[in-house]
């Protein structure tokens, strides 16, 4: 399938974009290509994107900044990266804590740092580990006695 699909343009490319054949960014730098690659900003286009794969019949893979995977040279399915990076404080945990609601697409890495500077404490233990917030679950990140869970 060869056009290019968006929430809410059929040319736009990037956020929201669904770009055929398009290459797979991973940081083993492997060549692959899928049938089609989303990045959905959005739950809306996250959405869009697996009620496309459905009506075309096509395997979705959920796939964060593709850190540490090793990809085939062509999937035939779609591949769906979530790029929300937002943070919002949804409420005050004990002894002073955040309650923090965290875009699957933020860099891992970055929260770390980002939830250091506003006074956040307990995941600089994490520091450096490769991949997305929405990824941790499935990547076990865990060092130095410190997981999430």
């Amino acid at each position: 399938m060869n056009e290019v699909r968006n929430a809410e343009s059929h040319s736009k490319l990037g956020e929201g974009a669904s770009i055929p054949c398009a290459s797979i960014p991973n940081t083993l730098a492997l060549p692959s290509r899928a049938d089609a690659l989303w990045r959905a900003s959005s739950e809306k286009e996250l959405v869009e994107a697996v009620k496309q794969a459905v009506s075309e019949r096509r395997d979705l893979l959920p796939l964060g900044e593709g850190s540490n995977v090793v990809l085939p040279a062509r999937l035939d399915k779609t591949v769906v990266q979530v790029t929300d990076s937002s943070v919002t404080k949804i409420g005050t945990g004990t002894a002073g804590g955040a309650l923090v609601r965290v875009g699957a697409g933020k860099a891992w890495h970055s929260w770390v740092l980002e939830s250091l500077e506003q006074s956040w404490l307990g995941l600089e233990n994490l520091a450096l580990i490769p991949g997305s917030v929405g990824a941790a679950p499935i990547q076990n990140i865990g060092a130095y006695g410190r997981e999430v869970m």
